[in-house]
């Protein structure tokens, strides 16, 4: 996935695909994503309104040139990574399971106690 123009222009950081979704080290531990910094203002071009070359670096010495034609590099926000986990609703609850929930003093929304229901129940204060 490459990055575009108008990312090129405001980015400060961008992730190299090598190191998403896993950069291992000798010994086998995750390092994290291959992260490349801005390093001076991203050139553009009025005849090639497509065009651009944004300076980068990572570590120390190593320098480097983001154009159209690299692939192999996505913005922060794209990141495999760092992706949102999807959050499954929970598995619907029959109503036989409900009514022996409330007939042994539990809630049925959050399972605690029917006295003291957990934070954010729709059922707390009733």
């Amino acid at each position: 996935m490459a990055i575009t123009r108008a990312q090129a222009l405001t980015l400060d950081e961008i992730h190299d695909d090598g190191g998403c979704p896993s950069n291992p080290d000798r010994r086998g531990r995750d390092k994290g994503a291959i992260r490349w910094r801005r390093n001076g203002r991203t050139q553009t071009w009025v005849t090639r309104p497509n065009d651009f070359r944004m300076p980068i670096k990572h570590g120390l010495r190593d320098y480097s040139e983001v154009t159209p034609s690299w692939n192999n590099v996505h913005a922060p926000e794209d990141c495999p990574r760092t992706a949102a986990p999807i959050n499954l609703p929970p598995p619907d609850q029959t109503d036989a399971e409900a009514e022996m929930l409330e007939m042994s003093g539990f809630c049925s929304t959050c399972g605690a106690d029917a006295k003291i229901h957990e934070p954010g129940c729709i059922e707390r204060g009733r």
